[in-house]
């Protein structure tokens, strides 16, 4: 069985165990939607000729998931990015979607020569949580503080 989702992202589905199967749905539909949604805002933007510049909010997870050296004699430039490989062997899906996310928007706007897009790549975001859930920047400041 074969799907895509019109965004970049193909599957090839073989005889997998139902488990597997629904774990892999449920992920496809997950990557399919954020990519859908990115190019969607995205081609909305491209609609106002009096729109400058869009600032898309990324991750530091889209650069820093790689096997290169992590020390402090290290430049970080935008050649860094992180390695949709080791992502998916490690099973770190929400890496994998920012950074396919990313690229999708950067796509676009390369072959559009529409709009004028910059990224920004932020580490922690703090604020009041909008779910029930502890997530990664909460947990670490509430670590730092504990």
């Amino acid at each position: 069985m074969r799907f895509g989702c019109g965004v970049g992202v193909d599957a090839q589905m073989n005889a997998f165990a139902y488990g597997h199967w629904r774990k892999f749905v449920i992920l496809y539909l997950i990557i399919c939607g954020c990519l859908k949604g990115t190019l969607n805002v995205l081609k909305s933007c491209a609609k106002f000729p009096s729109l400058k510049r869009v600032v898309l909010t990324s991750s530091i997870a889209a650069v820093a998931y790689n096997k290169k050296p992590q020390t402090l004699d290290v430049v970080v430039d935008e050649t860094w990015f992180t390695d949709h490989d080791l992502c998916r062997e490690s099973n770190l899906w929400y890496v994998v979607l920012k950074k396919l996310a990313e690229d999708s928007a950067w796509k676009f706007v390369r072959e559009n020569n529409i709009i004028d897009m910059v990224t920004t790549k932020p580490a922690m975001v703090i604020g009041p949580l909008l779910q029930p859930v502890l997530k990664t920047s909460a947990a670490a400041i509430l670590h730092l503080i504990y």
